[in-house]
């Protein structure tokens, strides 16, 4: 089961407490999901546990019992509910302040629990969250360019600013922001989805900072051992040509301690000199080796 599936059977045992957050609910289902054409109204959704609660929905907010829920077109198929007659489809059309291309009747919501109860709606009818181990997106996808644009401006009002682009003959509107994903799951009721998700993106976070971490210290590790490959080569060469005893002292002493520590780095080969001195004097006194040996 994905991700977004689990949050989605999450927020179906939900239980929407006022009739106005249950209308809000099902005008978001019916905008997403919904399809009105020869006097039938079919929401066609994937899976069973939002069909069951759009016909719950149907039937709390219409009072009505001509909501019929179709079995699976095909196996892993798609559920429909569907909604017969003109005089029921206009009576849930005005309930929900919907018109006739499903659009929304109203600028806005007022009441917060009901902007709440449309957005989980919208997540139940078009929407899908990417498992945040491999990525942070959120989307919700229509066919109704209008529509998007209103619902992107409604999750403006909620304090989400979403991106919106066109795919196929789609709409997508989505969310790439981890805070912002982790909350919206929050607000629409995924309380549980919405401390997994936090829990894997703290520990996707530390994952990404060892592992920066490790190849920093390889990529240092590396550079270290080819400085002292170079500083090695340059000694063996003022043996063979001049021999190390015609160098001064101090340089005689630095080469000496890089050729029996060739693994050290260089703050810590300086600590072997005696006195030690600094990590700067030892870089100092290298240098002059390698001087030393290019000009031979």
């Amino acid at each position: 089961m994905t991700f977004s599936t689990e949050t989605k059977n999450s927020l179906c045992r939900m239980e929407a407490d006022t009739w106005c957050c249950k209308r809000s609910e099902l005008a978001a289902l019916v905008c997403f999901a919904g399809t009105l054409r020869k006097g039938t109204l079919k929401l066609n959704i994937e899976n069973k546990n939002i069909a069951d609660r759009i016909f719950a929905l149907m039937q709390e907010v219409m009072l009505s019992n001509e909501v019929v829920l179709e079995a699976p077109k095909k196996a892993g198929g798609w559920y429909t509910v569907v909604l017969c007659g003109e005089k029921a489809i206009q009576s849930l059309l005005r309930t929900l302040e919907l018109s006739e291309t499903l659009m929304p009747c109203f600028a806005s919501i007022e009441l917060e629990c009901c902007r709440a109860s449309f957005l989980r709606g919208a997540f139940l009818g078009g929407g899908s969250v990417a498992d945040p181990e491999k990525n942070y997106h959120l989307e919700f996808v229509t066919t109704n360019q209008s529509f998007a644009e209103f619902f992107t401006q409604q999750l403006a009002s909620c304090g989400y600013i979403a991106g919106m682009t066109a795919r196929k003959n789609h709409f997508v509107i989505y969310l790439k922001d981890s805070e912002a994903i982790a909350e919206l799951l929050g607000l629409i009721g995924a309380g549980t989805t919405m401390m997994n998700f936090y829990n894997i993106k703290i520990e996707r976070e530390l994952r990404n900072r060892v592992n920066r971490q490790v190849n920093c210290d390889s990529a240092n590790l590396t550079k270290t051992m080819d400085a002292a490959q170079k500083q090695l080569e340059a000694i063996h060469k003022i043996d063979r040509v001049i021999g190390l005893d015609a160098l001064p002292p101090q340089l005689y002493e630095m080469a000496r301690a890089r050729l029996e520590n060739p693994e050290l780095a260089l703050k810590d080969l300086a600590l072997t000199l005696s006195p030690p001195i600094g990590k700067s004097g030892a870089n100092h006194r290298l240098a002059k080796l390698l001087a030393i040996a290019d000009s031979l």
